[in-house]
């Protein structure tokens, strides 16, 4: 005997990603072999946060519900039920998304899950509900904040002892100059890395390594944090040898994978990215080390609202700043999630990060974005 089938599609969007405050339509498809009763005939739509890690021999728990939505498909529906005909059914539906809910996440600690479950109720065959996860993006669009437009400046000044041993003399500096075209990328964008080098100490620094990272800030029900930090991609740059005068340049490129957005107020999980440049010396001395944060969002800088270099004016901190959130809403109703003429693909997330056990087949997917632009080109590395 056939057995009943079910689908849940959404409208024009066979990804089902969906964006904070978007009004999601579909249609629920129900195949019954047989007229069958039932009672009733409905979606619920639900999103969570949580996380868990152990601490002191006690387990740590974050949680909190972002989306709990019931949609009835049954239009009539009864306590003596409702007698559906044999063959294809469909129930169109719709519902409205919360503007504040966060982005999809899975991590090592935790998640921030969505889905939707048809469930049919009342009917002589026994039937679980048919659960769909789907992706929900809360937009950043980097055109709404100047900020985000703006060159990245960091250096960092280290002298060096002369020997290893206690009361040493400082040698003269090891000077590093980190510049970004602009502070705000998508993923897919390739992020050009400029590094300018002047070593006036007597050290040697046998290479540059790079690190994008994401530091991943997990918020428990009681107020306790957990930070995560987790290193994408590496990439070394030569170093710059002691004896070797005058200013030494070095570029390094790299492409940002599918990533959530930056998370600026994040209750559960959170997401803030940045570089780590360590300058590694040989034998004894510390390797120096210095921040560039950056900003993930969901929709790239336009080349027209692209500032100059020369806009921004250095900074003498050792490590830039932590950006902010822009006081533009970013779920304007006036602003599109991406441009109209450079719609992204949505890409899953990296396996790499998200523990198995939590993903039951499904990865989030982030808006992605292969164009080069002026700030962002795949121009050669060192």
């Amino acid at each position: 005997m056939a057995s009943t089938r079910r689908t849940i599609q959404f409208e024009n969007n066979s990804p089902k990603v969906c964006y904070s405050g978007d009004l999601v339509r579909g249609k629920a498809e129900i195949y019954f072999p047989i007229p069958t009763r039932v009672q009733d005939i409905y979606l619920t739509f639900f999103g969570k946060g949580f996380c868990e890690w152990s601490e002191g021999g006690k387990q740590i728990i974050g949680s909190k519900t972002y989306l709990d939505e019931r949609v009835d498909l049954l239009q009539n529906s009864s306590e003596a039920g409702v007698v559906i005909p044999s063959g294809n059914n469909s129930y169109p539906f719709e519902v409205r998304l919360p503007s504040t809910i966060p982005t999809s996440y899975e991590g090592t600690l935790g998640y921030i899950r969505y889905c939707t479950a048809l469930h049919i109720i009342g009917s002589t065959e026994k039937l679980d509900p048919l659960v769909e996860a789907f992706t929900v993006i809360h937009p950043l669009n980097l055109n709404n904040s100047p900020t985000y437009r703006e060159p990245m400046k960091v250096r960092k000044f280290t002298k060096f002892n002369i020997s290893c041993c206690l009361f040493c003399v400082e040698s003269d500096e090891l000077q590093l100059y980190a510049r970004l075209p602009v502070r705000g990328y998508c993923s897919g964008q390739t992020i050009n890395l400029k590094l300018d080098v002047i070593n006036k100490s007597y050290q040697e620094v046998l290479r540059f390594l790079v690190q994008f990272i994401q530091e991943v800030t997990y918020t428990a029900n009681n107020g306790k944090q957990k930070v995560e930090r987790i290193a994408f991609k590496k990439r070394v740059a030569e170093g710059v040898r002691a004896d070797v005068k005058g200013r030494h340049t070095r570029k390094v490129n790299i492409t940002v994978p599918s990533l959530p957005p930056t998370n600026f107020s994040a209750d559960v999980c959170g997401s803030r990215y940045m570089f780590i440049v360590t300058a590694e010396t040989p034998m004894c001395h510390r390797n120096p080390s210095f921040e560039i944060p950056i900003v993930i969002g969901t929709s790239p800088i336009s080349s027209e609202l692209y500032a100059s270099m020369t806009d921004a004016s250095d900074t003498n901190r050792a490590s830039a700043p932590p950006l902010s959130a822009p006081n533009t809403s970013v779920n304007s109703t006036n602003v599109p999630h991406y441009p109209d003429g450079d719609p992204p693909t949505y890409e899953e997330a990296m396996r790499s990060v998200v523990a198995p056990k939590m993903t039951k087949d499904f990865l989030p997917k982030y808006p992605t974005y292969r164009g080069q632009t002026s700030y962002a080109s795949d121009e050669p590395s060192d």
